[in-house]
């Protein structure tokens, strides 16, 4: 490509990651429009070409400040992640820096990162702009099909599990933010409680469980490149026709151990298990306290993990009854990245 209206730039490639991340979004959506779109990626292999020249630019990873750009009109610094932190990101910090001062907008994920750049003096628009369900309509369809099948009363006590948590994310090496350990060790103490995990991953092992035996409670479900939602509604279906029903109600995980990184994240599974009206159960960063409302309960950390999970299913089982019934704090309807991009170039001082 020549020329592009719009290059997108991820530190992932294209269905790498677990979930639809809002840059693979924005590109087919793009595309969708008829757009001149194009998506680069510094770590794909082969490696990606970059068009001659575009109008914008959206750079959502830090590239290094030598890494080549084509000539562009303006560039929108979508900070995504805590890339500021050493501790957890290696040598990003300095690019991160870099990008502030050049870029001519910068847009965060979470109110976090928002004051972050604030307390630099950044002297230019920035804005908050939350992830959204990565999900398709038909995604959500056979999803909510499959969860219904898994909780159904007509069957109900056809199964030895009370109830059942899902976790659906990314473990590949190096990030260490999941407390995936860790939720073995409640699986451990929980025998009643199925534990389905979705993990994309690079790691032969990710759940890190010495031995390299899982409990009967916890299905595993890995590989590189991940799973669609619609492969993860069949598996919940297979699930349910060898092991019955699992009681009234399945939450979505999201074990976040209690570093800056999870603090400054807005994970997009947060939106997927609120579209389909699952009870979450997380960190309590800013952005999860921010949007689950009262009869949702998630997880506070200070003490080992397993301990508070104790808290937290004796307070639910105790306290609430059918969770689909509580209202959604995100409707199933996808944010369209398209739109807020056009929004943004359109800028002039005035919030979007």
């Amino acid at each position: 490509m020549k020329h592009a209206d719009l290059l997108i730039v991820s530190g992932a490639p294209l269905g790498a990651t677990q979930g639809k991340q809002r840059y693979e979004q924005l590109y087919y959506e793009g595309l969708q429009a008829n757009a001149k779109v194009a998506f680069y990626c510094p770590f794909n292999y082969p490696p990606m070409e970059l068009p001659d020249s575009c109008e914008d630019i959206l750079l959502g990873f830090p590239v290094p400040p030598d890494h080549p750009l084509p000539p562009h009109h303006r560039l929108i610094y979508d900070i995504c992640d805590a890339w500021w932190d050493d501790k957890w990101h290696g040598n990003f910090k300095d690019a991160h820096e870099h990008w502030l001062q050049k870029a001519d907008i910068i847009t965060c994920v979470s109110s976090y990162i928002v004051t972050h750049v604030l307390e630099r003096g950044i002297n230019k628009p920035v804005y908050l702009l939350h992830n959204a369900c990565g999900m398709t309509d038909e995604e959500i369809v056979q999803m909510e099909s499959a969860l219904k099948k898994l909780t159904s009363p007509a069957k109900a006590g056809t199964s030895y599990f009370q109830n059942a948590l899902l976790f659906v994310g990314s473990h590949y090496s190096g990030q260490e933010w999941w407390g995936l350990r860790e939720v073995v060790a409640v699986a451990q103490h929980f025998p009643a409680y199925l534990f389905i995990l979705f993990l994309a991953s690079d790691r032969r092992n990710p759940l890190e469980v010495v031995p390299q035996v899982l409990p009967e409670n916890v299905l595993l479900y890995t590989r590189r490149r991940g799973f669609s939602y619609i492969e993860i509604a069949e598996a919940l279906e297979e699930i349910e026709k060898e092991y019955g029903t699992v009681g009234e109600a399945v939450w979505g995980l999201i074990p976040y151990k209690p570093i800056p990184i999870s603090f400054a994240a807005d994970p997009i599974k947060l939106y997927d298990y609120a579209a389909l009206g699952l009870p979450v159960i997380s960190l309590n960063n800013g952005e999860v306290e921010r949007l689950v409302p009262s009869g949702y309960y998630h997880l506070r950390y200070g003490e080992v993990l397993r301990n508070l999970f104790r808290v937290l299913l004796d307070i639910y089982i105790t306290h609430a009854t059918t969770p689909r019934e509580y209202p959604l704090f995100y409707s199933p309807r996808r944010v369209l990245w398209f739109d807020v991009w056009r929004k943004l170039t359109q800028i002039r001082g005035d919030d979007i």
